[in-house]
C-alpha cells in the first residue's frame, strides 16, 4: 500500500499489460513512415478519429451504435455519426473519409452481421442505404474505367456509390487478369 493511499498503476503500463499479445509490441512513433504522408492522414490524426468515433458508441458499442443510426435509413445521418473533429477544431475524420467508411466498411459489415445474427429490424437495412449512397470523393481509378468503358453521352449514369464501386471493382478483375 502506498504511504499516502493506495497506489495508482501506471496508465501506459496498465494498457500495455492489457493489449492481447497476438497485436504484438506498440509500434514507436519513430518508425513512422510519414513521407509525403498529407496532415489529413497523419496516423496521430487517424487515431484520435478512431478514439472520438469508439468513444461516441461506448455504451451501445461500435456495432450497435452505427447499426441503430443506419436503421434510419438516411445516408447523411451515417456520414454524420462517422464524421469526427477534435476539441481544437480539426477534423478526424471528414465527410469525405466519413462517406468512404460508411460505403467501403460499415455497409458490407453491417450486411455480413446480419447474415450471422437474424433481426428482423436490420434485415435489408444495409442494401436499401447502400443504394441511397451518394457518390464518393473523385476517385482517379473510377474516373479511368468510366472514360474507358462508357461512351461520353453515358457517363452522366454514375451516379452513386453503387455503380463507383462498381467500376472499381471491374477495375480490379482486369488488373487481376494480367
Amino acid at each position: 500500500v502506498h504511504p499516502i493511499g493506495p497506489a495508482f498503476p501506471d496508465p501506459v503500463e496498465s494498457a500495455r499489460l492489457a493489449r492481447p499479445a497476438a497485436f504484438g509490441p506498440a509500434m514507436e512513433h519513430k518508425k513512422w513512415k510519414l513521407f509525403r504522408v498529407r496532415q489529413s492522414n497523419h496516423p496521430k490524426r487517424r487515431i484520435l478519429g478512431a478514439a472520438i468515433l469508439l468513444n461516441r458508441f461506448l455504451k451501445p458499442g461500435l456495432a450497435r451504435g452505427l447499426g441503430k443510426v443506419m436503421e434510419q435509413l438516411s445516408p447523411a445521418k451515417l456520414i454524420h455519426a462517422l464524421y469526427a473533429f477534435s476539441q481544437t477544431g480539426f477534423d478526424c475524420v471528414g465527410c469525405g473519409r466519413a462517406i468512404d467508411l460508411a460505403v467501403n466498411a460499415m455497409l458490407a459489415f453491417m450486411h455480413a452481421r446480419d447474415g450471422f445474427e437474424w433481426r428482423e429490424e436490420t434485415q435489408g437495412v444495409s442494401e436499401t442505404l447502400y443504394r441511397k449512397f451518394p457518390l464518393r470523393a473523385d476517385n482517379e481509378i473510377a474516373e479511368d474505367m468510366t472514360a474507358q468503358l462508357l461512351p461520353l453521352e453515358w457517363r452522366s449514369a454514375v451516379i452513386d456509390a453503387r455503380s463507383q464501386q462498381g467500376l472499381l471493382h471491374l477495375a480490379a478483375l482486369l488488373k487481376g487478369a494480367h
